[in-house]
């Protein structure tokens, strides 16, 4: 009895599993949206995967678009349509900038205020300003120095000259130079012939002596003769000198002695200082003349 109630139970467990074999499609298996929940079942995404496999194909649909997913490059995804989605790659790329100006870690230096701002306003990153900001400072340095070796070496040159010519006399000669120096130039006057380099040149420095002795001779006097392009008082003179200074101010200042202009440029700013010198100097040597005329 035991046996065949073990067989009727064997056939009907048989005739069950067939039955369901039946209702799911005839192919022995279950089908997988199924087993879901009804509100996922009903998801359009899902409508390939129905039938016994469809575990299998939801599987390789996803190892497939995981293989796409890890593949792909921030180059291969659509840019960002507003500053936000902007900004927010930015910062994933590490090329965000600061939130103001004052972010960027910059030397305290007197232009760093000034790039500071124009970095923010360009959207430069922390790390590339501050970069760039090293990268212009060296350069700053160097060129510089190289603008200092060459009045160095000018300043040299001219002294050799001097004392060749001037022998014995060349330490009374720089006296009387410098004093014609301090009498008869303004302190823009004299940075401008510093920041040229004029100051330096040999024939400036024959005048200056020759303005410094006669002043201390008392032998120079007003003159009447033009130069320098035909100004004959300090106010045509100093204006001679001012718009040159304005139309040729790039080539006046250029260290690059071989540009073209910058020679002839030069040449015409010396000699405009010069003539505003004499007639400086003549000028306040008549007045001091008048006076003693006056007193006597």
């Amino acid at each position: 009895m035991t046996e065949n109630l073990g067989g009727a139970g064997n056939v009907g467990a048989t005739g069950g599993a067939l039955g369901a074999t039946s209702a799911t499609g005839g192919d022995g298996g279950v089908d997988f949206l199924g087993g879901l929940p009804s509100e996922i079942r009903s998801e359009g995404a899902l409508k390939n995967f129905s039938g016994p496999d469809g575990g299998r194909k939801l599987a390789e649909s996803f190892i497939s678009l995981n293989k796409t997913f890890s593949s792909r490059s921030m180059a291969d995804m659509d840019a960002p349509g507003d500053d936000a989605g902007r900004r927010a790659v930015l910062s994933k790329l590490g090329h965000a900038p600061p939130d103001s100006p004052d972010g960027y870690k910059l030397p305290d230096k007197a232009n760093a205020p000034a790039f500071r701002a124009l970095a923010h306003k360009h959207g430069l990153s922390a790390k590339q300003a501050e970069a760039m900001f090293t990268d212009m400072d060296a350069d700053d340095a160097r060129v510089t120095g190289e603008r200092n070796t060459r009045m160095d070496s000018r300043k040299a040159e001219t002294e050799r000259m001097l004392r060749s010519e001037w022998g014995a006399e060349y330490d009374a000669n720089l006296e009387h130079m410098k004093r014609g120096n301090e009498h008869f130039f303004g302190d823009d006057l004299r940075k401008s012939l510093e920041i040229t380099g004029l100051d330096q040149h040999p024939e400036m420095r024959k005048v200056l002596y020759g303005l410094g002795r006669q002043l201390q001779e008392g032998t120079l006097r007003p003159g009447t003769g033009a130069a320098g392009g035909g100004a004959t008082t300090i106010e045509t003179a100093q204006k001679a000198v001012n718009d040159h200074f304005t139309e040729k101010n790039k080539l006046i200042l250029s260290q690059n002695d071989m540009s073209p202009g910058v020679k002839e440029a030069k040449a015409r700013h010396q000699e405009l200082n010069l003539n505003l010198a004499k007639i400086k100097g003549q000028a306040r040597l008549g007045a001091s003349g008048q006076a003693s005329g006056a007193g006597r």
